[in-house]
């Protein structure tokens, strides 16, 4: 059981690889891995330890999903959708912290749980509030100027709240 649901996210992570949102595929595939590692402590053990116990495939398995992890998020990274300053080991410690506070048991709500580790990995603007994410954001009007970091100091500017992310800053 525990082979197969990671067999099945390993796919899942196969199939978003060329996806043309690479941002918008690396945040699904966090979507679904919290999913699927919520309510099961295994699949957690399987993903954050290696297994312990577990027997070659499994191990092969977790491998396979957390290099999906990484390869989706380096892709995503290099359009500019998550921070440029979170590497692969902070990237690591952060998924561990994420999986074990949407267990079923910890009591948080997982759907909040995820919603804020989603927004800490998206790039920092510049400009008002303490962080913003690229696109037209509730409270913005027609003309506010955002400055990005990472981007050569681009200017995005919010014309409307339709405008989708992916059309600011690029």
């Amino acid at each position: 059981m525990l082979l197969d649901r990671l067999l099945d996210l390993a796919a899942a992570g196969a199939a978003l690889r060329d996806a043309p949102d690479p941002g918008a595929a690396f945040f699904a595939y966090l979507d679904r891995l919290a999913e699927e590692a919520g309510p099961k402590r295994d699949l957690f053990d399987a993903l954050a330890s290696g297994g312990g116990e577990a027997g070659p495939a499994v191990l092969a398995a977790a491998a396979d999903v957390r290099a999906h992890v990484t390869g989706l998020f380096d892709q995503a990274r290099q359009v500019g959708d998550v921070r440029p300053d979170i590497g692969h080991d902070e990237l690591t410690a952060l998924l561990a912290g994420l999986l074990f506070a949407i267990r079923p048991q910890s009591g948080a709500n997982q759907a909040l749980v995820l919603s804020v580790f989603r927004d800490g990995l998206r790039p920092r603007l510049l400009g008002k509030g303490p962080s913003r994410t690229p696109g037209c954001l509730r409270g913005t009007k027609s003309g506010d100027r955002f400055v990005t970091r990472g981007r050569s100091r681009q200017e995005c500017i919010c014309v409307s709240w339709e405008i989708p992310s992916s059309h600011c800053g690029r």
